[in-house]
């Protein structure tokens, strides 16, 4: 279960990216049998759009349910405030981006659910990002798509856009520099996107272009066990995480024709980690 600001992905729409992305987790499933330990940066290539700040779909193997809120705060107001005045496109955008927290997920995750050593995790992610993988016909639509909004903004047409276009169905895409950052996350254990050089080229960017990211925004992150808001409704539980999230919307809705919201600390039905990952 996912709360997070994703658009939703259909398995069944797009069978060559998820099959490559099941196949991808496979030996380490084999080897863990934990959920946390399967390949948590592979949909990070697989899925472009997503990024290192996309929302990680774990779940343990006891019956009980744990939230993980890992969703990254917005720079300050007033930092923001003082860049309104002279705003470009790219700055106002980059001022809509909160702290990345699905790297501090995976670290939270592995250390309570993980059985395999962290590196391991990103083996096959880091091999596909350098060795490349065939784009799915619904991902290059959806890249195609994106392309005339996003081309001019810094950095994406030299990132998504090999040889000025986006990617065509079948064809080879290949992101070494995501690769280096996966492969200096899984060395660091996280410190190096959150303290470390990726920190700081984060930092950099936002401020060449007008940001207001800063590298001090990036080291106060931190996720939260939180505990699930839960409701009954017709023989079925439905299980959300807590504001920040949006998912108290569907919980109220359902409310007002059925029983009342609870906080539970455990559950009947099989365990998942529900986590969040951007604020």
């Amino acid at each position: 279960m996912v709360g997070g600001d994703e658009e939703p992905f259909s398995p069944v729409a797009d069978r060559l990216s998820q099959r490559a992305f099941r196949t991808a987790s496979l030996p380490n499933l084999r080897c863990s049998s934990s959920h946390a330990d399967t390949q948590p940066g592979t949909v990070t290539v697989f899925q472009p759009r997503n990024g290192i700040g996309s929302t990680p779909t774990p779940s343990s193997g006891r019956r009980q349910l744990h939230g993980l809120n890992a969703s990254g705060r917005s720079p300050p107001a007033g930092r923001r405030v003082l860049r309104r005045a002279r705003k470009t496109d790219a700055a106002a955008r980059l001022d809509t981006v909160t702290v990345p927290g699905c790297v501090s997920a995976w670290l939270e995750l592995h250390r309570r659910f993980g059985k395999l050593p962290f590196e391991k995790l990103f083996e096959t992610a880091i091999r596909y990002g350098r060795e490349g993988f065939l784009v799915s016909p619904t991902i290059a639509g959806q890249w195609e798509k994106q392309v005339p909004e996003l081309k001019a903004q810094p950095g994406f047409a030299e990132a998504f856009m090999p040889g000025g276009r986006a990617p065509r169905p079948g064809e080879r895409f290949r992101f070494p520099e995501h690769a280096e950052a996966l492969e200096q996350i899984a060395k660091s254990r996280g410190e190096v996107f959150y303290r470390g050089t990726l920190a700081e080229q984060i930092e950099a960017h936002a401020k060449k272009h007008g940001g207001a990211m800063r590298a001090e925004d990036l080291a106060a992150h931190r996720a939260d066990w939180v505990t699930p808001l839960a409701i009954d409704y017709r023989g079925y539980t439905l299980h959300e995480l807590p504001p920040n999230g949006q998912g108290i919307v569907a919980l109220i809705a359902l409310a007002s024709r059925s029983t009342s919201i609870s906080p539970r600390s455990r559950s009947t039905a099989p365990t998942a980690c529900i986590c969040r990952s951007r604020r």
